[in-house]
């Protein structure tokens, strides 16, 4: 029977699933099963015999793992890992389609044909290498900031949570000042000032903000989506439509680019989660890597 290592974060989400119940299910579908808990030391040993990572839990889980992955200390050979999402957004997983029953999930693994995931080779930033869900500049690295300093609590449900964060994007929207951007796309001049410059390998970013909605972290290229002053109403109007339960569509259209070179002038951005207040302008560049990181989703 294939071997699973089982990488489980026991906050994530609403902790409604114990490591027993969650051993229990992949047993139950004919896997042997090793655990380990993210929030302890050794989670990261991976022993030779393991066929597959089963990465439990919410985007910040699996980004953790895969960063460990794309750094070489964790493996001699690659690995593919999966997703139960147990999280709050859980980014990664909508745009991979798993945003589903988790017992669904594990019983349509395609073990035969996983699938590359793209990832981003990032040069200029310091300690900083890889790029696994969004990188940018402007309101998105403002509001994971804010968020984190405004909402101490914890809420109800996901869905509370991600209400309150769009809630908040909206109202620090209209106070976001345009910051002057050169960036070449594939060797083509976008620059201007921007109040928003996200670089999407997925979907969404932050609270399920439907950026990228055609974003496919296995196209072989980024989705850029590149925000004016001009643009701040129509922005405005489609979190208004989400935060309302109406989803429209996303009116400022991604441009597709597999090279990137950025130079913001703006004070904070964010790669992935991590907010960095800048000291002075910054460089930096993209390059799209794929087959560095192999998935297996549902059949």
């Amino acid at each position: 029977m294939p071997l699973a290592k089982l990488i489980h974060n026991p906050g994530a989400g609403e902790e409604e699933h114990t490591p027993k119940d969650l051993i229990r299910l992949l047993e139950s579908k004919g896997y042997t099963c090793e655990y380990s808990s993210i929030k302890e030391k050794g989670w990261d040993e991976i022993s030779p015999e393991v066929d597959f990572l089963v990465i439990a839990g919410g985007d910040g889980t699996v980004r953790k793992v895969a960063k460990k992955l794309l750094n070489k200390k964790l493996l001699e050979k690659p690995v593919p890992l999966t997703i139960l999402p147990l999280g709050t957004a859980n980014n990664i997983a909508t745009t991979l389609k798993l945003n589903r029953e988790i017992s669904e999930v594990v019983a349509r693994w395609n073990m035969k044909q996983p699938r590359h995931f793209d990832v981003g080779k990032v040069s200029g930033l310091p300690d900083i290498n890889f790029l696994i869900e969004s990188l940018g500049f402007g309101t998105i690295p403002q509001l994971i900031r804010e968020f984190k300093d405004k909402y101490k609590k914890n809420f109800d449900s996901p869905a509370e949570e991600i209400r309150a964060a769009q809630q908040l994007m909206h109202h620090i929207l209209p106070t976001c000042n345009p910051a002057g951007c050169r960036i070449m796309l594939d060797g083509e001049d976008y620059s201007d000032d921007y109040i928003i410059v996200e670089v999407m390998n997925i979907k969404a970013v932050g609270p399920k903000l439907m950026l990228a909605p055609d974003a496919d972290p296995g196209d072989g290229a980024f989705d850029v989506v590149m925000v004016k002053g001009s643009q701040r109403e129509a922005l405005g109007n489609y979190l208004l439509d989400s935060i309302h339960d109406h989803p429209t569509e996303m009116p400022i259209k991604p441009v597709k680019a597999k090279s990137i070179k950025i130079a913001w002038e703006g004070s904070v951005m964010h790669i992935d989660d991590e907010v960095l207040k800048l000291k002075k302008p910054i460089e930096i560049e993209i390059e799209l890597k794929s087959g560095l990181l192999d998935v297996i989703l549902p059949a």
